[in-house]
């Protein structure tokens, strides 16, 4: 028997869902307008790994009962000086691939039926629609997509290159779980290196049509161009069962090269790659020492083409990054960062050549959206729990980093401790969650410095400061000064595509807390949780996968679920409860 409770909340629920799920506003001065162009379900993707691309859209109109009866696909290639036109295709362009009227009233998941598409190229597409009164809609606008390195000999023999070589005996896979003495891993130099950073320059003498790089960094990489990091991606790319494919992401830079000298660099992490046996760690598992695989294309505006590959051109030393771990935490000492090493004019003779090293055995285009910073969270309390030890809150738990902004000495050290729970003395607890796991900031001794992490996360709504006091208390013993703790919340970028409200604010804010448990595990792979593990449970994909696709675009994310699952599937046929499966768990 349905209460009165029970039935205000499926009306609203399903009221909710409705206007959730709605179409687009329609336009209200056009009959018949395209919206919504999608390629492979994404929007101008990068990067594609298909010769057979799939193309979707949608309709809108001021008019009732308006539907599609015959569409035309236009595909046309992006070459120097023919820039796609805005409307119908023109004598000027030049024509990949026309479909012609096809007969269909169907606007999604038209195959590309034209001729072999070319590797890192970039293709623009449109299209026209007739309606069952036999009127054309106006041609849509202009979409586009870049192609990916489909073949070994696309990356134009582009060499993995490294500070270090990994000795034999440092690889360790599968990996142990929960390994009680660490020394013989230590040892063994399992997890035990530099993290490096690469640098190239290179010049431009004539004016550049569009550009290209695609980068395989392993563990993850951030990417900088003339000192700029290039895109906003956090933990690229992301992590898969190494041994049997890596990831590598494809950037359009053509809006950031300019006329002359340009200079690259590259930053690596550890991530699942490479794990020190060094504070937190719910398993332990090397499949070598971080790594890079680069590749850029310069197309100019007069049809010629330069490209630069990652070899011993490069230069390389250890950053300022002292330690990372996907489980433990990271530290960077900001006094011994070589000022100026990512823009031109560096002197990077004291830097070493690259040596050459063996990657995985296939690169694939990271298709799945990647992981970003989207919220930030602020610390709207401030507690002194023990003297000299400072607790933020933030007010909501969430996967997620810390970012200060601090000034004080050089050489000084603010370490940085998050938490999704205080003790009873009001001090952070990792007790549930996994620790230690901290952040030691060393200061560069500048003015004030902003500092985050790049390669790690963890889950919490608390913050601990030592080694530093607020910016509005006394401060007798000279240490530095916090002007701002706040936590940037980490996940998936996944377009968000659904809601759920009603006039009950119980339910809603059961919803929300949800929402919050499910972006706070929308990483690389669904996780389980964003600290103690970090690994991709299957049960999440299947459990919660109709969670995830109401609230989420989740068809890129479950492509890639799959591809994890097919590497991880054993030679019996048996699929293991966690892919990418680092370690084999007992029982």
């Amino acid at each position: 028997m349905i209460n009165s409770l029970t039935r205000v909340w499926i009306v609203g629920l399903l009221g909710s869902m409705a206007l959730a799920m709605a179409e687009e506003p329609v336009v209200e001065n056009d009959v018949l307008r395209i919206t919504h162009l999608r390629l492979g379900q994404q929007a101008e993707p990068m990067g594609i790994e298909t010769g057979q691309p799939h193309f979707s859209w949608r309709l809108a109109s001021v008019q009732r009962g308006i539907a599609q009866a015959a569409y035309r696909i236009v595909v046309t290639e992006d070459r120097a000086g023919m820039p796609p036109g805005a409307g119908a295709p023109n004598a000027e362009e030049t024509i990949t691939w026309d479909s012609g009227r096809v007969e269909s009233g169907e606007s999604i998941q038209h195959p590309y039926e034209g001729p072999a598409l070319a590797a890192d190229t970039r293709y623009f597409w449109r299209v026209q629609v007739w309606d069952t009164g036999g009127n054309a809609s106006a041609w849509s606008e202009t979409a586009s997509f870049y192609t990916g390195l489909w073949e070994d000999s696309d990356w134009n023999g582009a060499a993995w290159i490294a500070l270090e070589e990994a000795p034999e005996e440092a690889r360790l896979v599968p990996g142990v779980h929960v390994p009680g003495d660490l020394e013989p891993f230590r040892e063994r130099k399992i997890g035990i290196n530099a993290l490096p950073q690469f640098r190239r320059a290179l010049t431009l003498d004539k004016p550049v049509h569009y550009a290209t790089a695609s980068i395989a960094g392993l563990g993850h990489h951030d990417f900088f161009l003339n000192g700029k990091k290039v895109g906003d991606h956090f933990l690229d790319a992301g992590w898969t069962d190494y041994d049997a494919y890596a990831l590598y992401v494809t950037h359009d830079i053509t809006n950031l090269l300019q006329p002359g000298e340009n200079v690259l660099g590259v930053m690596l992490g550890n991530g699942f790659y490479n794990i020190p046996p060094e504070r937190y760690l719910k398993l332990i598992t090397s499949f070598g020492y971080p790594k890079l695989r680069f590749r850029l294309q310069v197309t100019y505006t007069d049809g010629t083409t330069d490209i630069v590959v990652s070899d011993t051109d490069w230069k390389v030393t250890e950053s300022a990054i002292t330690f990372s771990s996907i489980y433990g935490g990271e530290d960077f000492d900001a006094s011994q960062e070589e000022t100026g090493w990512k823009y031109i004019g560096f002197d990077d003779s004291h830097w070493q050549v690259p040596v050459s090293v063996k990657g995985p055995p296939a690169l694939r285009s990271q298709t799945v959206e990647p992981m970003k910073i989207f919220e930030t969270l602020e610390s709207a309390v401030v507690t002194e729990p023990r003297p000299g030890i400072w607790v933020y809150d933030t007010g909501q738990n969430a996967s997620a980093i810390p970012r200060i902004e601090v000034e004080g000495p050089e050489q000084a050290t603010v370490r940085i401790t998050p938490g999704e729970l205080l003790d009873d003395s009001g001090l952070i607890t990792q007790q549930a969650s996994g620790g230690p796991h901290f952040y030691d900031y060393t200061l560069r001794g500048e003015g004030r410095e902003s500092w985050q992490p790049q390669f790690t996360y963890y889950g919490f709504r608390y913050i601990q400061i030592e080694g530093a006091v607020p910016s509005d208390v006394e401060n007798p013993g000279g240490l530095p000064v916090v002007h701002t703790v706040e936590s940037l919340h980490v996940r998936n970028a996944a377009p968000t595509v659904g809601e759920f409200h009603t006039s009950h604010e119980l339910f809603n804010q059961i919803y929300h807390l949800i929402d919050w448990a499910m972006r706070s595990n929308l990483a690389s792979v669904l996780t389980d949780c964003p600290h103690r593990e970090k690994l991709g449970w299957l049960e999440v994909a299947h459990l919660m996968g109709s969670s995830f696709r109401y609230n989420y675009d989740m068809a890129a994310f479950y492509r890639k679920v799959i591809d994890d699952m097919q590497a991880a599937q054993l030679p019996n046929g048996l699929i293991p409860d966690i892919a990418p499966e680092y370690v084999e768990f007992d029982g």
